[in-house]
């Protein structure tokens, strides 16, 4: 169900539970969207008022000026209310297809859920969209994403595809990558090509290899050839050798979670290997705790590492 038909059915109170947090999800995505919700409850106030004024002119006013003004008058007002009701139409219409900032609220947009599918746009680009994900995505190659998604955009030159996320923005020609990014939480890794990522008036170049991560303000890009972040494409996390901090650092980008080290705890000499196709989190860990003898805690989502020994 598009926006539109979102908010009518909010304004006559007749939103179910799952159209309501819809609408509560559209209008956190941008100050447009909000916007666009005020305008459309201002105008049905006014419509509102002016039904009453109307009630109230006609009952309480008519009987006194009949002789005097006629049955025109009630023409009038009906007309005078009919052109008020247009133009609220028209400025509602016109608010879902004006392109507001980096907000594209158009007929065309296509918002595509997880479906375990793969989303071809019409450019050819290819999108692997993760679970609990939502991608936004209008004819002009913008898309937004909330969410985790793999993209390997078609190249074109004459106009760079750009994907909108909660920590800026990121403009590619030609490439291949992957992106995470919730309210609190956004990284960008590069498997090909090359991309820019803006945010907070910073621009920053990611090539092959390179990784972005946005906690809050914070920006930190480092390099790693060997990530793990793709590997929720494949459905498997293998390990061969590794120490605990990469294999923690695969699995917090396989499970889509944090995990957090203390800050005296380097890097370990660990020799891990084992392989992880269907488990849950929970049951990965538990195993760990048995490997190298692993204590953890789960804090809000984040994994939080207290000790081990190889």
């Amino acid at each position: 169900m598009n926006p539109f038909q979102l908010i009518s059915k909010y304004i006559l109170g007749k939103p179910n539970r799952d159209e309501y947090e819809a609408l509560e999800s559209w209008k956190n995505e941008s100050e447009a969207n909000l916007e666009a919700l005020r305008q459309t409850i201002r105008i049905n106030e006014v419509s509102n008022d002016l039904r009453e004024y109307q009630q109230v002119d006609k009952k309480a006013a008519w009987q006194k000026v009949e002789q005097r003004i006629g049955a025109e008058t009630h023409i009038i007002g009906f007309k005078h209310w009919g052109k008020i009701a247009a133009v609220a139409v028209l400025i509602l219409a016109s608010i879902f297809v004006i392109q507001s900032g980096n907000d594209v609220i158009t007929p065309e947009a296509r918002v595509y859920t997880s479906t375990g599918e793969q989303i071809k746009l019409d450019d050819g680009s290819i999108i692997d969209l993760d679970q609990k994900s939502v991608l936004t995505a209008s004819q002009s190659r913008t898309v937004k994403l909330s969410g985790r998604a793999y993209f390997d955009i078609a190249p074109d030159k004459t106009k760079p595809f750009t994907v909108e996320i909660n920590h800026g923005v990121v403009t590619v020609l030609g490439t291949e990558f992957n992106i995470t990014t919730d309210s609190l939480f956004s990284q960008i890794y590069v498997t090909e090509g090359r991309v820019k990522h803006t945010y907070n008036g910073e621009e920053y170049i990611l090539t092959v290899g390179d990784m972005l991560t946005i906690i809050g303000d914070k920006v930190e890009l480092t390099k790693d050839q060997t990530s793990q972040v793709t590997s929720w494409k494949s459905k498997e996390l293998n390990f061969v050798n590794e120490n605990l901090h990469n294999v923690m650092k695969g699995i917090g980008s396989f499970y889509n979670v944090q995990v957090e080290f203390p800050a005296k705890m380097n890097e370990d000499d660990c020799k891990i290997n084992t392989k992880y196709t269907s488990e849950t989190l929970d049951q990965v860990l538990k195993e760990l705790a048995v490997i190298v003898r692993l204590k953890y805690e789960i804090i809000q989502g984040k994994v939080i590492i207290k000790s081990f020994k190889c």
